[in-house]
């Protein structure tokens, strides 16, 4: 559903008339002309799939969890200096925190489903937690310097400085 929402925001930005008019009879035609509709249908798709695969076992609702968000994360433009490194850190940064978040809610189930399990499994999720707290930050400082591309960068840019003001670890 937020998906299908996001298209309709994403439509009228683009379009540049108010929601109401984005909606019109034209709108299905940019549904697979332009990139950014196309990447939030991909997203969709993926979503689905994990709602239709989350009742089986294997790696399957897993992996179409993790795919879900990267198909929006690569349809823009990553870095400006290395793109290779700024799209491989946007993979892992956006993966990590999908683990992350996963965990998480999987921590919220287990407190109301099961709650004489939820110590074993706040620790074996802060195991988890800190892996992706770590990816999350090496893969952040990688995309950084890619979309910055030299030090100089930090103050002379609004990036740089935005960068600059937050705090380490956030």
């Amino acid at each position: 559903m937020a998906v299908l929402v996001q298209l309709a925001l994403v439509q009228s930005d683009i379009v540049g008339v108010p929601l109401p008019d984005a909606l019109g009879p034209g709108a299905l035609h940019y549904l697979t002309t332009l990139p950014q509709h196309r990447s939030l249908l991909a997203e969709g798709v993926l979503v689905g799939v994990t709602g239709l695969l989350c009742r089986r076992a294997g790696p399957a609702p897993l992996l179409c969890a993790l795919a879900a968000p990267l198909p929006v994360v690569l349809s823009g433009h990553a870095g400006g200096h290395s793109h290779e490194y700024a799209v491989t850190g946007l993979i892992v940064h956006v993966s990590s925190v999908t683990v992350w978040a996963g965990g998480l809610v999987g921590l919220g189930w287990v407190s109301v489903r099961a709650a004489d399990h939820l110590p074993a499994a706040v620790t074996a999720f802060s195991r988890l937690a800190l892996g992706c707290w770590v990816a999350v930050g090496v893969s952040g400082l990688v995309v950084a310097s890619a979309r910055l591309g030299s030090l100089a960068a930090m103050t002379a840019t609004p990036y740089g400085h935005l960068l600059a003001a937050r705090p380490p670890g956030c």
